[in-house]
């Protein structure tokens, strides 16, 4: 009976092994242990280039449509400025036209005292 509990200890003081997926092979708990660290820091650094790739297409995206904007302005100055030019010559052909077809005004009116013209 000692003997059974003495293998009984002994067995649990042994590191117990685990299936490695890979080979079917079994690994100590020591070295199971670092297999898992290892993929998980695999998984950290994952997640770390996945968050900086993010970042990045999320600042090209911001910088695209800064540049959209930019270039709709310079359109919009430009119409606005296409307009204005448009509406200066209208009104200068209207003013031009509004001066050819009124009559020449007097310099001045001759007129008699009683508020009469000359004849």
């Amino acid at each position: 009976m000692e003997q059974l509990n003495f293998e009984r200890q002994e067995s649990m003081a042994k590191p117990r092994g685990k299936s490695d997926i890979f080979g079917g092979t079994k690994k100590t708990d020591y070295n199971y242990m670092a297999y898992l660290e290892d993929e998980i820091r695999k998984k950290e650094e994952l997640k770390k280039k996945k968050k900086e790739q993010e970042e990045l297409e999320a600042q090209l995206e911001e910088k695209r449509i800064l540049r959209e904007i930019e270039q709709l302005n310079r359109q919009n100055e430009a119409d606005i400025q296409r307009e204005r030019e448009a509406k200066a010559r209208k009104d200068q052909q209207k003013n031009v036209g509004a001066q050819r077809q009124a009559p020449p005004k007097p310099r001045f009116l001759l007129t008699m005292s009683d508020g009469h013209l000359p004849c």
